[in-house]
């Protein structure tokens, strides 16, 4: 008798067990039962930030079709991550997460890696300075069978056809344009800077180069040095050191180390200035801290001998640099711009 139970007991569980997964089928047929879709409410914030790392605050919303939420027994995990410029800077992941019957939010926290900021500049500059923001992510539902959900992707394009750092660089060398002269009577020398520019040159992960380019008329008496015996460039960022480039970082291929420039002679002249990196990650925080905004502060200095009149030119003589403003809206709610280049303004040196 009590082996003829136990018989009738397994084939009533087994029966109940056919019967759930044919509601189920039927539930998910009919649509009242269904995998949750899932949209990005917030692509993110800007959240605790350290030398090593800066947290992100996404806010993901769950529509649950079905009566009954999804348990811890089950699983709902979520993933989300944005590249710049093609560099994954952001990727962060949350298991196991009680989703509610309807509609409700989950926040994930991810963590940027600091180490990846400098990766990404160098995508930015080879990008002509313009940021392609990608932002997606997925999720995996292990409810009625294991699902996945892909989010809507979130793209954006920001500083499209703006250079902001190398146009601001360009127009701190074209402070240099003008007239400067040494000496007196028959002996006097002169350099006339009458076109000067910036571009960006080679970008690796260690150093920056970017080219000066000027267009130099000798208006003196005595030949003048195509080459300075001294050279300085500080850019600053939000107050940050961006770029700190003096002596030897200056070279140029376009002219010999000694050549000059004969009285009334023009010629254009070519200038690298290599910079490194390493201060990249820290304007970047700065930058993030003032509400993804940034002031640059850019001073350029020459500094000719003219051993025949026994002085120096100093280029620009009054100490003048330039300064200008960018903003980018990777997540603050705001239109990326700048005034650099075509606006900005002279800065005191």
């Amino acid at each position: 008798m009590v082996l003829s139970l136990a018989k009738r007991l397994l084939k009533l569980v087994g029966v109940l067990f056919v019967l759930g997964v044919v509601l189920v089928a039927l539930g998910f047929a009919t649509g009242i039962l269904g995998v949750p879709s899932v949209t990005v409410d917030d692509p993110g914030e800007w959240g605790t930030t350290t030398e090593e790392t800066t947290d992100i605050e996404t806010t993901i919303r769950v529509e649950n079709p079905n009566p009954l939420g999804i348990s811890l027994s089950e699983r709902f995990d979520a993933r989300y991550w944005v590249d710049l410029n093609g560099v994954r800077l952001v990727d962060g992941q949350r298991d196991s997460v009680s989703v509610p019957s309807g509609s409700s939010t989950i926040t994930l926290t991810s963590t940027l890696d600091n180490d990846r900021i400098v990766p990404w500049w160098v995508a930015y500059v080879r990008a002509d300075e313009t940021i392609e923001l990608r932002a997606t992510g997925n999720a995996t539902v292990e409810a009625f069978g294991q699902q996945h959900v892909s989010f809507p992707e979130h793209e954006r394009t920001l500083l499209e056809d703006r250079q902001p750092v190398i146009e601001a660089f360009s127009a701190a060398v074209s402070t240099m344009e003008g007239e400067y002269t040494a000496g007196s009577g028959p002996a006097t020398a002169g350099y006339e800077i009458r076109d000067a520019g910036a571009e960006w040159a080679t970008v690796t992960e260690d150093r920056s180069n970017m080219t000066l380019t000027m267009h130099v008329h000798n208006s003196g008496s005595v030949p003048v040095a195509l080459v300075p015996d001294g050279f300085r460039l500080d850019a600053t960022a939000n107050d940050v050191p961006l770029f700190t480039a003096s002596g030897d970082a200056l070279s140029t291929d376009s002219v010999d180390r000694d050549a000059v420039l004969a009285p009334g002679e023009t010629r254009t002249v070519e200038y690298t200035v290599t910079m490194t990196n390493e201060n990249v990650d820290d304007w970047f925080l700065s930058h993030i801290a003032n509400g993804e905004s940034s002031r640059l502060v850019i001073d350029p200095r020459l500094e000719f001998a003219v051993p025949e009149t026994g002085t120096s030119i100093t280029i620009p003589e009054d100490g003048v640099g330039y300064q200008c403003q960018f903003r980018t809206a990777i997540l603050e709610d705001q239109e990326s711009g700048s005034n650099c280049g075509s606006g900005g303004s002279v800065s005191a040196g």
